[in-house]
Parts: C-alpha cells; structure tokens; sequence
C-alpha cells in the first residue's frame, strides 16, 4: 500500500529565539575570548515526537550562527524538520544579545509549531545525559544568559494558523490519490482558494 497524504495551508511559523545578558558577559565572551556558548534546540512535533539537538556553538559570527542552528535542526532524526531557514542578528554592542529567527519552510511543518525549546548547554546537564562526545563546556560567565523564544506575529491580520490540516477543513481528502474533494465555494490543491464571495 502506497500512503497519501493531501495538501494543507501553507502558512509558516517563524520562532524568534534571542539571548541576552543583563551583565553584559556575552558580549564580552563571544567578541573578546571567541569562546562559544553551547546550547540545545528540542522540537516537539505534532504527532507528540520529540527530538533534541546536538550542542550547537553560538559565536560572534552572524552567518555561522544561522548555519550552525540550521544544520542541527535539519539534523534531527526522521527528518522531524526537513528545512528550515535560519537568520542571525549580532548585537553584542547595545543590547548584548544575539537573535536567531527561524522560518518553518516545508510542507511537512506548515502552521504554527509547538515552541522550540532553547537550553543552555551547562556542565551539569552533560553528566547527567550520559556525557557527550566530545566533551562540552560552557564557561562559567555565560551562566547568566537568559534565553527567550516567542512566535513571530503574521504578517497578515486576516491570517492564521488554524488550518494546519489536510484540506484546511475545506474538503474531504481521498487518501487513496492524495488530493482534495473541495466543499462548494472553495477550490485549489488544499483548498485555500475561495471561489465564490457573497
């Protein structure tokens, strides 16, 4: 048997995740010693799976930043996350913090998803997982760093991410071909497009 699936609204979550010190050590950490900080992305899917990243590096280099978290949340197992797109923000002068926005991009993670989880990497924790290899460290002036995530607000006031199922709730999926038997007054792949207005 070949498995189906039809065609959901494809509006996307964007997760900004920041990092900040109100003493000031990032700043002074990531551009004075280049000395990283480790931190952890855990994703839960909506099927309840969760999954955790390797310890990724957060430097004083923008682009890196976006690659590194990229590659790590790409790199979950069962493709949990196929694509995702990355941006960096490095304001280590103002306000001390490091901002990292990640756009869901694929088809298989479209609508709102759970919050990423962002953790810090500390000496602790390594032990207590079973160690890792290699070894991990953060030092002991990043034990400050708040990390914060929210959702970034649509763009459209008129969007949302209620429609996060097959169909969009606008038709019946025939499973057997994969496509969408639209209700009267809608129509397209997923049946996102309205076609008759009152």
């Amino acid at each position: 048997d070949v498995l189906t699936t039809c065609a959901a609204d494809s509006n996307y979550d964007i997760q900004v995740i920041t990092f900040s010190d109100p003493n000031g050590d990032l700043a002074t950490q990531l551009t004075a010693d280049a000395a990283p900080l480790y931190y952890t992305l855990s994703f839960e899917d909506h099927f309840g799976g969760q999954y955790k990243t390797r310890p990724i590096s957060l430097n004083n280099v923008e682009n890196q930043n976006a690659l590194d978290a990229q590659a790590a949340l790409e790199g979950l197992p069962n493709s949990a996350i196929p694509s995702v797109q990355v941006t960096s923000v490095n304001d280590l002068g103002t306000l001390a913090q490091v901002t990292l926005s990640i756009s869901f991009t694929d088809p298989a993670t479209t609508g709102k998803q759970n919050s990423l989880a962002a953790n810090i990497v500390y000496d602790a924790d390594v032990c207590t997982e079973g160690g890792q290899t290699p070894y991990i460290t953060n030092d002991a002036a990043y034990d400050t760093v708040i990390v914060s995530v929210h959702h970034q607000a649509l763009t459209d006031a008129e969007s949302s991410y209620e429609e996060n199922v097959p169909c969009g709730n606008r038709g019946i999926c025939d499973a057997s071909v994969g496509t969408c038997e639209c209700f009267e007054g809608h129509t397209g792949e997923a049946c996102e497009i309205q076609s008759v207005f009152v």
